[in-house]
């Protein structure tokens, strides 16, 4: 168990062996949670390309989608 101090503007520092444990470093996004007594914070995972292939496929029309990057090309072109 680890102890930190919350400042004056609410921020609190994770300690440097939890940080290292967890391969936080400046800039990482962390998750917060509250639960009933207290709060979870968890390393918010970067988004894998291969999760998210596929995530728009039924929500775009692609033919659609190709003849608009065409006319832009053209209209680009002149």
């Amino acid at each position: 168990m680890y102890k930190a101090k919350i400042s004056s503007k609410g921020q609190i520092v994770i300690p440097k062996k939890i940080r290292e444990q967890l391969k936080l470093k400046e800039g990482d996004e962390v998750l917060i949670y509250p639960i009933e007594d207290g709060i979870v914070i968890k390393k918010k995972k970067k988004a894998n390309l291969k999760e998210l292939r596929g995530i728009l496929a039924d929500k775009i029309d692609f033919k659609e989608a190709a003849k608009t990057l065409e006319e832009l090309r053209r209209e680009w072109r002149l």
